[in-house]
């Protein structure tokens, strides 16, 4: 985490998780245990054929599935180009990169966008020819209040029960399964 890109493609992945939000909160409450009661009278239909000898599958009354949650391509993408292109860096020196399969705003975070715009906030970019490039002046205050209140968002705890949350904590183990 000592890369500045490092921390803005964490970040992006952090910006889909839900912020704490009692509505959030109930919403998902409701949801798990409406998802949890249809299981459990599942379970009880098939428990009553067992008990009546009827092994047979039953086609019409399908196990209820959990919904599957797919990572937006942003996510996954900032996920796997910290996997696979920054931690590699570090053990190796020389990380497996391919621009094909990461493109999109998490190519850009890699690549060093957000870091030199925040960077352009502080400090006065002198070009090779003595021309000035980069600068304070060229951030709108509109900008700079965005990404403090993002910063601020970003200190805040997800709802860890979220749907967004155990897609991540399903997902981790696999992008980092053979470090």
């Amino acid at each position: 985490m000592a890369r500045h890109q490092c921390k803005h493609l964490l970040a992006l992945v952090m910006e889909w998780l839900p912020p704490f939000d009692s509505d959030i909160l109930l919403g998902q409450i409701k949801q798990d245990r409406e998802r949890h009661e249809q299981k459990m009278a599942w379970l009880q239909r098939r428990l009553a054929r067992f008990k009546r000898g009827d092994y047979s599958p039953h086609p019409e009354d399908p196990r209820p599935e959990e919904d599957e949650l797919m990572l937006p391509s942003d996510v996954a993408a900032a996920l796997n180009i910290y996997r696979h292109e920054e931690i590699e860096k570090m053990r190796f020196g020389d990380p497996w990169t391919d621009e094909d399969w990461a493109r999109g705003k998490a190519r850009k975070i890699a690549d060093g966008a957000l870091d030199r715009k925040k960077q352009s906030g502080f400090y006065v970019h002198i070009g090779k020819s003595g021309q000035v490039g980069l600068h304070p002046g060229l951030i709108a205050r509109e900008e700079a209040s965005a990404e403090i209140e993002r910063a601020k968002r970003l200190s805040d705890a997800p709802v860890t029960f979220s749907n967004e949350y155990r897609a991540l904590v399903k997902t981790l183990p696999i992008v980092f399964a053979n470090l």
